[in-house]
């Protein structure tokens, strides 16, 4: 149980200190940046509730404001952010840096893609917010609301007006047997619970205008002539036949009513309404007055909301425009660096290696990093083994030319296209070309003869082929070589060829020489001894 629960807290914990160490690598203006997008987030989540949920304060116009405040700076602070690594990505495409161009796409890719969704979100509830405003103050609503006030008013009034006609009532059937009344303190109390029986009225008292109550019904109880009967409502009433008093906490209507002919005398009447109507009655009216206050506060309360839209969405967007900045220049610096070691090789720095400790966040690159790292290595291996092999070969080549060098005969050697590609001092002299001028060049340009004797060697892949040829100098004389050509095959194909060129001028002649000689002695030996 004990390891169980162990091991929840040991993930917090990893989980915390893996957190901590990305932000120890993030720069201070990452972690600076970061803090003030979780700023962001949660300021616009309040501003949501300050504008969406009835919670507590929430809905205080000046908790509206200090939010909306927060947000302008905020949207602000982060411009500046943004406006920075703009600049910086700017100057890095200027310098004509290594993905700068890539990284500009992305960010605006990424740029768009944040900031079209949030626009258009803008856009379509600034529209649907300003139709739906429309719609609340339409003419059908405001008659709705209207006739709602005006029909509760109408019941209350009626009530009055049923009020004022029973205290009337009440008053002159009185007036008629006051006398009477007056004198008969049993007669009035009965005459008293008729008329609150007869006309509904549970609360009927008689005053005289000094404040004394004569009589009344058992439910007059809160009922206080002197705190009435100012001497303003004396004179009002001197004119009029009864005054209405108003008693909504009670929830009822109470009425004065001058007794005629009796200068003194007061009729007190009063009737309950229903609690329930008057709630109702109330609600419409602080109803109707809160619509009126909107109706004309809509314009401005329109161009506030929209204004708060704008600036939630602004922060918003450059949150997301940040973020793409970041994503971007995440995704672009390992192909930065990819770049710039690939610049590097292609200048011949073949031991450039891509260091594959920093990870990216992208598994692939680090797979590409390697399968670099591994590619530079090889070539920087076979470079190594190129340079051994050509050091090598300059090596014999040098052996060879010394050999040569030693032969006396002149040595040539071709390629399948019969230009030379080995030339020797004695191949020179007998040809009367410098060295130079020889290679590179056909042999057939400057030694046409040879060219059957070749032609035959490759074409039926002789290991020797051998002639003599008499060829002219640039002085005119005219000299004979013994040529031998010998075919460098590797395996059934032709390489090139060996040619080796033996000037037998003098020997011919030495033979003819001997020849004549020995003819001269035979006919010498005929003559001496016919």
């Amino acid at each position: 149980m004990e390891m169980n629960m162990a091991m929840p807290f040991s993930k917090k914990n990893r989980f915390w200190r893996k957190t901590r160490f990305w932000l120890h690598k993030r720069s201070r203006q990452t972690r600076a940046e970061l803090g003030l997008v979780v700023l962001i987030l949660l300021s616009c989540f309040l501003t949501y509730l300050a504008l969406a949920i009835d919670v507590n304060s929430f809905n205080d116009p000046e908790i509206v404001v200090w939010l909306l405040n927060i947000d302008i700076v905020l949207v602000f602070i982060l411009s500046l952010f943004v406006g920075r690594r703009i600049l910086s990505l700017w100057a890095t495409r200027n310098k004509e840096a290594a993905g700068s161009k890539l990284h500009k796409q992305l960010v605006m890719t990424f740029g768009i893609l944040a900031a079209l969704p949030a626009i258009i979100m803008t856009i379509f509830s600034a529209l649907f917010f300003y139709f739906g405003v429309q719609s609340w103050f339409s003419n059908r609503v405001s008659s709705a609301i209207d006739n709602s006030l005006s029909v509760a008013e109408a019941y209350l009034h009626e009530h009055e007006k049923v009020i004022q006609a029973d205290g009337y009532a009440l008053a002159t059937d009185f007036s008629r047997d006051a006398s009477l009344l007056l004198s008969d303190t049993n007669g009035l109390q009965r005459f008293i619970a008729t008329q609150s029986y007869i006309r509904n009225l549970p609360e009927i008292a008689l005053f005289r205008g000094d404040g004394h109550i004569i009589v009344r019904t058992e439910l007059v109880y809160d009922f206080n002539p002197v705190n009435v009967l100012t001497p303003t409502l004396k004179s009002f009433l001197d004119s009029n036949d009864i005054y209405l008093l108003a008693d909504n906490e009670n929830q009822r209507i109470r009425a004065i009513v001058p007794v005629k002919n009796y200068d003194d005398l007061y009729f007190y009447a009063a009737r309950p309404i229903d609690e329930k109507v008057l709630s109702y009655l109330q609600e419409t009216r602080n109803a109707s007055e809160e619509y009126t206050e909107l109706k004309s506060r809509s314009s401005a309360f329109q161009v506030s909301i929209t204004f708060i839209f704008i600036t939630v969405s602004l922060l918003m967007v450059f949150a997301a425009i940040w973020l793409g900045l970041l994503v971007a220049r995440r995704l672009v610096r390992p192909i930065s660096t990819l770049v710039d070691a690939t610049q590097k090789v292609s200048q011949g720095d073949l031991a450039t290696r891509i260091n594959e400790r920093e990870r990216s966040q992208v598994e692939e690159f680090d797979t590409l990093a390697k399968a670099f790292n591994h590619m530079t290595e090889q070539l920087d291996k076979q470079r190594q083994d190129l340079i051994r092999a050509n050091s090598q070969l300059d090596e014999r080549r040098r052996f060879t030319e010394t050999v040569l060098a030693g032969v006396s005969s002149g040595i040539l050697g071709i390629d399948q296209n019969y230009k030379i590609s080995l030339v020797n001092e004695n191949a020179a002299e007998l040809f009367q070309i410098a060295k130079e001028e020889m290679m590179g060049q056909e042999i057939a340009s400057f030694f046409p003869q040879i060219a059957p004797i070749i032609d035959q060697a490759f074409e039926h892949k002789n290991l020797l082929a051998q002639d003599n040829i008499i060829w002219e100098r640039k002085d005119g004389r005219k000299r004979t070589f013994l040529i031998r050509v010998a075919i460098s095959l590797i395996g059934d194909d032709s390489m090139g060829a060996v040619i080796t060129f033996d000037d037998i001028t003098e020997l011919e002649s030495a033979q003819r020489k001997a020849a004549w000689g020995d003819v001269a002695r035979r006919i010498a030996h005929e003559i001496k001894n016919p």
